[in-house]
Parts: structure tokens; sequence; C-alpha cells
């Protein structure tokens, strides 16, 4: 069963270190977890084909993976910026010993995160947002008082 699932990927501080988290949009349970986002997606990766194995063995329907108008977009995007900040980008890539580009790509997941979270609490009369900045243990406690609320 080779299906074209979409994923996420998180940062995750809860250890006290980094970790990034990839969970699949289409199977609630089923992520992965690493050091580094390529470990984290090769871990989910075969957890999903562990568990595609499984409802296949024991006739458990699959969902088809969302629609999602990929081939309108390519993935790659064009980010000028300062050479200052790329010096910056690249510095703190090294250090961490990721790709420039899976720094950006974190940064921009974690962004995303963020802003959704900050628009879920604006609608969400349960809850207040004061308009300072989200941390990590902050969005754990929302996420937590959301899926009680559910």
């Amino acid at each position: 069963m080779n299906k074209d699932y979409r994923f996420e990927v998180y940062t995750d501080y809860c250890t006290g270190e980094r970790q990034y988290i990839v969970k699949y949009i289409d199977f609630e349970t089923v992520i992965g977890g690493g050091d580094t986002i390529e470990e984290a997606i090769e871990e989910a990766e075969g957890n999903l084909e562990f568990y595609l194995e499984y409802c296949e063995e024991h006739n458990i329907e699959v969902p088809e993976p969302s629609n999602h108008d990929y081939e309108l977009y390519s993935g790659k995007v064009t980010l000028r910026m300062s050479k200052s900040l790329h010096q910056k980008v690249n510095d703190r890539a090294r250090r961490e010993g990721v790709s420039i580009n899976s720094l950006l790509n974190e940064a921009i997941a974690e962004y995303i995160e963020r802003k959704s979270i900050t628009c879920m609490l604006a609608e969400n009369d349960g809850f207040t947002y004061k308009g300072e900045l989200l941390t990590h243990e902050k969005l754990e406690r929302i996420r937590k008082k959301m899926k009680e609320k559910k």
C-alpha cells in the first residue's frame, strides 16, 4: 500500500531538549519522533507502514489520503534575505547540525502552528488570548484544554 498521506512536522520541547514530531493528517495516532526532522519522518513512515499492514491483516478499512491540490504547488520557494540574516541562519543550522532548508522548514512550521492556535483561541469563547507570544509550555496547556473541551 503506497499512498500519499500528508503529514505535519512539529517541534517539541517537553523533554527539555528539542525533538521533532511528525504526525499524519489522516491518522490521528500515527506519529514519529526524532532528534532531527529526517529521523522523525523516517520513524513516522515506518509506523505508518506498520499500521497499514496491521489494518490489512485485520480487514480494517483505511481512509484514502485527504484530497490536496498538490499539483498546484512545486514545494519550492525562492526566499530572499539580507546577507547578515543569511549568515545567522547558516550559523544556527550548522550549530544544530541540520541543513538551512530543514531549519527554515521547522521555523515556518512552528510559526504557522502558533498562528493557527492563536486563530483557534480567538474563535473559541472558552479561552482568552491577550496578544502575548505563545511559549511551548503555553501551547501544550492550550492543546490539553482544547482536547478536554472536545
